[in-house]
């Protein structure tokens, strides 16, 4: 492998990433004290345990975050970018194919694309949403085309009927990048239960964040269910019998604790995985627009479609 040229790094950038600011772009420490009681409470109850992989929080977490999307799978991935390569994988996309998404998304779209040996196809945006223009979309469908990799961004979804109706008549997959949208709906129906696959970060700055990284797979297809835990898990149904390739892609149980916040609180029949995101996505809305109208006006469109807007991530 040649030498590497640096690329050019622009001064505001350099200036984000020094932390050389006032303004930190994320600051996760308020957040931390209004529940760390919850949070020290959970780590404490998987401590004792001596189940440090897998195990009964990981599967309570699963069950919870499966209800809250609506779907009747979840399964804990270590990362959001591995949950799109695990996802991308399940549905057998590989080299030769080609996966159509968005150009305005974080490299991890991409590169789960990449890890697959399938080639990205970019589209642009829609104007006013900044989300997946479907007629750029339907114009970039090939022979060669695998499925479609849509990006709800900034807590809103991309339009999906006619997306999943184009998906169905060209028989693609539909594998949402759903990492910005933890409970984002779109007319009446959750975030990662849109397509066939659902994919989540729980990434620290999310509004759904562990306290390191984390993500989720999120689907009703039992087949795809079946593959991505196998995958998950060094490709195996049954420990140590190995029957495909696998990865090491676990969502670990403290991470799981702590997202579920109080596990105990399942025993009520509340989800408790949801109980703190109602007050980060209304913080989420509220302290942009206290800034400046003239720069966080919302676009009229950007509740048009009966999509709800989940948070703004910033």
């Amino acid at each position: 492998m040649g030498i590497v040229r640096k690329p050019e790094v622009p001064r505001w950038l350099q200036i984000i990433n020094s932390g050389d600011t006032d303004i930190q772009l994320n600051d996760l420490t308020r957040q931390y004290e209004l529940i760390k009681g919850e949070v020290h409470e959970a780590i404490d109850q998987v401590l004792p345990t001596g189940r440090y992989t897998m195990g009964p929080y990981l599967e309570q977490f699963e069950k919870e975050f499966a209800a809250y999307c609506d779907t009747d799978y979840c399964i804990g991935i270590s990362s959001g970018t591995a949950a799109l390569h695990l996802a991308l994988a399940a549905c057998d996309v590989g080299p030769g194919d080609e996966v159509i998404t968005v150009s305005n998304t974080y490299i991890a779209t991409a590169l789960a694309i990449s890890y697959t040996g399938a080639t990205p196809v970019f589209v642009d945006t829609e104007p006013d949403t900044f989300n997946m223009d479907i007629e750029q979309m339907r114009a970039n469908i090939t022979p060669r085309t695998k499925a479609i990799l849509p990006v709800h961004l900034y807590g809103q979804c991309v339009d999906m009927d006619p997306l999943n109706e184009l998906a169905e008549q060209h028989g693609l997959w539909v594998v949402e990048d759903a990492a910005h949208a933890h409970g984002a709906t779109y007319k009446g129906r959750k975030a990662g239960s849109l397509g066939h696959i659902g994919c989540f970060s729980f990434y620290p700055g999310k509004n759904l964040g562990a306290y390191g990284d984390g993500g989720a797979i999120t689907t009703s297809d039992p087949e795809l269910e079946d593959k991505v835990r196998v995958l998950r898990y060094v490709g195996q149904h049954v420990k140590f019998v190995h029957e495909v390739i696998g990865f090491q892609e676990r969502l670990d149980p403290i991470q799981a604790a702590i997202l579920t916040r109080r596990p105990n609180d399942a025993a009520t029949g509340r989800p408790s995985t949801t109980r703190h995101l109602p007050t980060c996505r209304w913080s989420r809305q509220k302290w942009p627009n206290t800034t400046s109208t003239s720069t966080t006006t919302t676009p009229s469109s950007w509740t048009r479609r009966g999509a709800t807007i989940s948070s703004l991530t910033w």
